[in-house]
């Protein structure tokens, strides 16, 4: 009987197992860590009377840790509103100015770091109240 430890792998399986011991090794044992662009922040908009999606123009603007402001403008458009915000850990301040309605805005959203790891994207609704 084998020890209690033992591995059984397909050749295949030992050859890739064998490829990165030599690359980790070779990076002198460091972790490398590959990063694959995601949203920092998903955003729902949405009209806080009927519940329903934001139909309208509307223009959204961040800051990340006090950082420049990126503007993302979009066209009118039908169906759900879902907002992709930044791509990396940290805080956020949004606004949402749509034509028709009030601007919103959310200071200090906060998007944990999780190391190598992708983060989750943090959700949140915007819910914009109709302009007088």
């Amino acid at each position: 009987m084998g020890s209690p430890f033992a591995v059984r792998l397909k050749p295949s399986r030992l050859a890739f197992v064998a490829a990165m011991a030599t690359f980790l090794a070779a990076c002198g044992g460091d972790v490398v860590c590959v990063t694959v662009p995601s949203p920092a922040v998903l955003l729902t908009v949405v009209d806080s009377v009927t519940g329903n999606p934001v139909n309208a123009a509307m223009t959204v603007s961040w800051t990340e840790n006090g950082g420049p402001t990126t503007v993302d403008q979009l066209a009118a458009s039908q169906g759900p509103r879902v907002v992709e915000v930044g791509t990396s850990s940290g805080t956020y301040d949004i606004t949402v100015h749509a034509t028709g309605y009030r601007d919103w805005i959310q200071r200090g959203i906060v998007v944990p770091s999780y190391g190598c790891n992708p983060f989750p994207a943090i959700r949140t609704t915007a819910r914009l109240q109709p302009a007088p």
